[in-house]
């Protein structure tokens, strides 16, 4: 057994090491009751305190023990179906090979929706009890960034080689990210796409639309009422999620909700207006149903699956769920493209969850632990696990020549189509824009009275959206 010979702290940016014992052979006993002998002493603890300095900054990655792991807590949005056994699977999978391995437990726990992991992250980073690995919906990706509450991991990708070209521009541009930082992954992404009854669509001579107009004569071709005049089949809904499906629709007519300026052309010109006078259009020509003003995504796919909704857009991250029970319901499923206002600016969002590391109140060894799954997580075999059980998006471009993926796509042409959208992607949460919450939710009040409640007219929704949300451009719209 050797001594110990001093024990020190060593912090830096990017890592909080705990304290760290160095231990020297017998031979280099030193006693301090002398001076020169305490000078040499002094000379060794500086030259041990800059090899650990160097240690830190180059963060070496810190062996664990597989007979005593150590254990990090997984908080995630995928809590029911297809989508908990596949994180399940992942976690499962971790566990019994590199966790194994290397000395590393993760077990996951589901936490709700992404404004409810957010919340939940914000009271955890001032308790201490929080992950050391979260999901982190794109859309507040900003906020966790400016309240410091999630780690840089660009010093453990260039550490370990990590390839960071290996996924699209469109999913890693978000906030917290550049050249230098990385405080996020995409992991579960999704675009959204058109659901429709193709069974009834065939019966009708349909075929998938791609521009607005197309959709237009498709949805209604897709509607039906009885003698009485009561709906027998809705032609289309879609939900009150504006930013994600109607903000794609801004961008193709290049009148985005938000610039890097802190502008909004939306607002400033007739973008807004034109979204909103077409879908308020739609609801009162008939054929498009209003959403419900609770459980709204709920009402309408069981409606689908009932046979009396013919379409609806909904994220291809609802593919698994929807496939399988349109085919318990007894008719094929058909996905489309998301319409095109233009053609030729072909803009499709994306969204979902990136993952990445909780800063606040954890150490070192937890933080390197939680890298390790990370890494785990982006490997080709677990992209397409994930992206082949769930409906998310495979995140990564090298997934694509894996033969697992390309046989599935070849079997399940509908599961390709939301990954060849990328193609036109734009992140939901790009540019940066502080205010980009509290707009999302100002407008889906406007648009619950426009739409739902039909109460207001799409000129009064656009006067009171500028309203609510006045103050996010101090320079004006």
């Amino acid at each position: 057994m050797v001594p110990a010979f001093a024990t020190l702290q060593v912090q830096n940016d990017h890592f909080r090491a705990r304290s760290r014992v160095l231990y020297f052979p017998s031979k280099w006993k030193i006693k301090i009751n002398n001076n020169k002998e305490e000078n040499c002493m002094k000379k060794l603890v500086s030259l041990a305190l800059a090899l650990i300095m160097v240690l830190a900054l180059a963060g070496t990655a810190l062996a664990y023990s597989p007979e005593a792991p150590i254990k990090i807590l997984f908080w995630h949005t995928r809590g029911a179906g297809a989508q908990q056994e596949t994180v399940d699977y992942q976690i499962a999978q971790f566990n019994a090979t590199v966790g194994k391995e290397k000395g590393i437990e993760v077990k996951g726990a589901f936490i709700g929706g992404y404004a409810e992991i957010m919340t939940k992250m914000q009271l955890a980073s001032q308790s201490g009890d929080q992950p050391v690995v979260a999901v982190l919906g794109n859309t507040r990706l900003s906020i966790m960034v400016d309240d410091g509450i999630i780690e840089d991991m660009m010093p453990y990708a260039k550490r370990d080689n990590f390839n960071l070209d290996n996924f699209f521009t469109s999913m890693i541009n978000v906030p917290g990210n550049d050249e230098e930082q990385l405080h996020s992954l995409p992991y579960i992404k999704s675009t959204p796409v058109l659901y429709y009854n193709k069974t009834m669509a065939d019966a009708k001579g349909l075929t998938a639309p791609t521009g607005v107009e197309e959709f237009e004569a498709f949805a209604k071709a897709l509607h039906e009422v009885d003698a009485n005049g009561e709906v027998k089949v809705w032609g289309f809904e879609c939900v009150n999620d504006f930013t994600y499906y109607q903000g794609a629709f801004l961008w193709q007519i290049d009148k985005p909700l938000w610039t890097a300026e802190g502008k909004s052309p939306a607002l400033a010109e007739d973008g807004m207006l034109r979204i909103l006078s077409d879908w308020r259009r739609w609801v009162d020509e008939g054929w498009c149903r209003p959403f419900d003003s609770t459980n709204a995504s709920g009402t309408m796919t069981d409606l689908f699956y009932q046979g009396k909704l013919g379409c609806f857009w909904a994220s291809c991250a609802s593919m698994a769920n929807v496939t399988k029970f349109s085919k318990e319901a007894g008719f094929e499923l058909g996905v489309a493209n998301l319409a095109q206002y233009n053609l030729d600016n072909k803009v499709v969002p994306i969204g979902g969850g990136n993952i990445g590391l909780m800063k606040t109140f954890n150490t070192e060894e937890q933080l390197n632990a939680g890298w390790e799954f990370i890494k785990f997580l982006f490997t080709d075999e677990m992209v397409a696990y994930n992206a082949i059980n769930s409906g998310y998006l495979p995140t990564t471009k090298s997934v694509a020549d894996s033969e697992a993926m390309k046989a599935f796509w070849a079997e399940n042409p509908n599961w390709k189509l939301p990954y060849d959208q990328v193609d036109w992607g734009i992140e939901q949460a790009y540019p940066y824009f502080e205010g980009n919450s509290e707009l999302k939710t100002n407008i889906q009040g406007a648009v619950s009275l426009l739409i739902q409640e039909r109460s207001i007219t799409a000129e009064e929704a656009v006067e009171q959206i500028k309203r609510d949300n006045e103050h996010l451009f101090e320079n004006g719209f």
